[in-house]
């Protein structure tokens, strides 16, 4: 069981993630905005994070590009999860550091996989 951190504004969007990861087995943690994630992430750091792009105060995109450039927060892996045209170029995502990418919407099932997937990748889990 994992940790996962989800960041959407869309509080419809927040609550169907939750459920389909807390089914999975999973817990989650919750945050509309790019600077409450940032906060979670510094007190309580998830194992994953599913990241929207379209946040309301700046993006998904700056938040992966934080993260992976900090030694304290670039092991964790980061799904940019988002309607826009980002989760589909390649070069983006290289750029911010995403370690995967899913347009919305997705079934749970790819979710859960992808979210399994990189979860794989961590040693201690």
């Amino acid at each position: 069981m994992a940790n996962v951190l989800i960041v959407d504004d869309e509080i419809e969007c927040q609550f169907l993630l939750q459920v389909i990861f807390q089914r999975a087995g999973h817990t989650t943690q919750l945050a509309g905005d790019a600077a409450t994630s940032l906060a979670t992430i510094s007190q309580s750091p998830p194992d994953v994070i599913v990241l929207d792009d379209m946040l309301p105060d700046f993006s998904g995109s700056e938040v992966c590009r934080r993260l992976k450039g900090s030694p304290i927060t670039r092991h964790i892996p980061v799904l940019l999860y988002s309607a826009g045209c980002n989760v589909r170029n390649r070069s983006h995502l290289a750029a911010i550091g995403a370690d995967a990418a899913l347009g919305k919407p997705s079934t749970p099932r790819e979710l859960v996989q992808t979210v399994d997937r990189l979860l794989s990748r961590i040693p201690s889990l």
